[in-house]
């Protein structure tokens, strides 16, 4: 039963991203449509005749009644197609999955480094509770969650490309390790205050845990202390963990727009700063559907983690 309990539970998930991406897509084509400017006027120019204005106006498909525009919108974002950039006339498609590994290996390179550094961080602070250890990670953790992630940035920057020349200031690199190479200053940059979230709740969490009844009872048996705190309190303590990087999903994308800006590196984040600053509304279009997917599917995946962390959740 529990096999069947976990299955159902999947597919209800999993049903309730449809009208959630519906809802999403909705929203981004009317609020792009509502921002003031012509697009049309923003390509050929405020010289531009009437003529020419209602021309492009009639190429670009602005000609047709709103509810025409959203139904050809809707059909075409079904089958991927974003349509093309008003300035390089590429596809917006091919644009995305082009930045699509860049930003990719950026973020998952951040979120291992925030994980490997935050959570075995967090579970010392816990097991060292109100030591001079855990106040001095406290005040840590308190600054790389203040301090903007391109203030953060700037100054690894400075440090070691420019003072001490270890890594380098911008690129991609090549080949598996070249690559790593060049991802460790950004992955740093962003994963440092996912890291400095993850210390403070790990911390949190694990406290909270072992204060509860059934840690006193499995102490009161004659457990050994670390088994208790590490097969017990730790599983159960890592479901909020779990949701603290969810949520910096968000954030790391909204992240990546500025730290593969100062780095230097191609990628969605770059990709969807300089559409906006062109005001090429395809190409913003596309990176909101495709930044609302991976924060929808990324939602869906904490979702079913709970229940494969805490069974319980998908049964009730």
């Amino acid at each position: 039963m529990g096999g069947y309990s976990l299955f159902k539970y999947f597919i209800r998930r999993t049903l309730l991203t449809i009208p959630t991406m519906f809802l999403c897509i909705t929203i981004i084509f009317f609020c792009l449509r509502i921002v003031p400017g012509d697009p049309a006027l923003i390509i050929l120019g405020n010289q531009a005749t009437p003529e020419a204005v209602k021309e492009l106006h009639k190429t670009m498909g602005l000609d047709a009644p709103i509810w025409q525009q959203y139904l050809e919108f809707l059909s075409d974002t079904i089958q991927g197609d974003f349509g093309k950039s008003l300035y390089s006339g590429k596809s917006v498609s091919q644009q995305l999955f082009e930045g699509i590994p860049h930003t990719f290996n950026l973020a998952l390179t951040s979120i291992l480094f925030a994980c490997v550094v935050g959570i075995p961080l967090g579970i010392v602070s816990a097991r060292k509770h109100n030591t001079l250890f855990d106040d001095g990670l406290r005040v840590t953790s308190l600054i790389a969650l203040a301090a903007p992630s391109f203030l953060i940035g700037i100054f690894l920057l400075i440090a070691f490309s420019v003072k001490i020349p270890i890594f380098p200031s911008m690129g991609v690199g090549e080949g598996f390790l070249g690559k790593l190479y060049y991802l460790v200053l950004p992955s740093i940059t962003i994963g440092s205050g996912i890291a400095a979230a993850l210390v403070r709740f790990m911390s949190s969490s694990m406290l909270d845990e072992i204060n509860k009844d059934y840690i006193r009872t499995a102490r009161a048996k004659g457990i050994p202390e670390k088994f208790v705190f590490y097969k017990h309190a730790l599983r159960n303590s890592l479901i909020p963990v779990v949701t603290v990087i969810g949520l910096n999903i968000t954030g790391l994308l909204s992240g990546a727009v500025i730290i593969e800006r100062i780095f230097g590196r191609p990628g969605l984040g770059a990709l969807a700063l300089e559409a906006i600053f062109a005001r090429d509304f395809p190409v913003v279009q596309g990176c909101l559907i495709l930044f609302t997917f991976i924060v929808v599917i990324v939602n869906l995946l904490v979702d079913l983690s709970y229940s494969l962390l805490n069974p319980k959740i998908h049964q009730s």
